[in-house]
Order: C-alpha cells, then structure tokens, then sequence
C-alpha cells in the first residue's frame, strides 16, 4: 500500500469539474466522427450509408483518441466498452428465438 498523492474523494462535489476541465483538449475526430462526453463516458458515432465506410473512419477515430488517453495516461476499460451497429435497410430479417424470452411492450 502507498499514499494517494493525487485526486479527490469519489462522490466529491469538486470531481465533475475537475475532470472537465482534465478532458476539456480531448481531440476532435477530423474524419467526420461525432465525439460526445456526458460524466465519464465518451462515445464516438457516425452515419453512413454504408459499413465499409463506417469503419476507417471509426479505427481512425480511435486511434487519435487512443493517443491522446497514452500522453494522460488514462485507461479505457475493455469490460465496458461496446460497438453497436444500427442498421435502418428496408430489409427485414426474422430471427428465431426461444418460446420462454419474455415480450416487452413499449
């Protein structure tokens, strides 16, 4: 065990400003990739018509972010991260699933 010799108490009223003010130069992606903040979470998305679009972009994305997390020394939690692909095409797919899965109605 050593001393903490940085930082403030989780829950403190002081730490969302703090780390505004730590992630305010976060870059901007410069190949049409939205970044957005909100607490501790970034999201990085983009629109297109087509995946093979989507992905160098998105990779490309990453990585300038991935730089700038390596000269903080900040860590990205694997365990909580995701990729989510939406996909609006007119085609529908029926996909099987099991008798027991509950319904949810919205």
């Amino acid at each position: 065990m050593r001393p903490i010799r940085a930082g403030v108490p989780q829950g403190s009223t002081l730490s969302p400003l703090l780390y505004s003010a730590y992630v305010n130069d976060i870059p901007r992606p410069l190949t049409g990739v939205q970044l957005a903040l909100f607490a501790a979470d970034t999201a990085l998305y983009l629109r297109s018509n087509s995946i093979g679009n989507i992905l160098p972009k998105l990779q490309r994305a990453i990585d300038e972010l991935t730089q700038w997390l390596r000269l903080w020394r900040m860590d990205v939690n694997p365990d909580k991260s995701a990729s989510i692909y939406f996909d609006y095409s007119p085609q529908k797919f029926q996909i099987p699933v099991p008798i027991d899965t509950p319904i949810y109605a919205f």
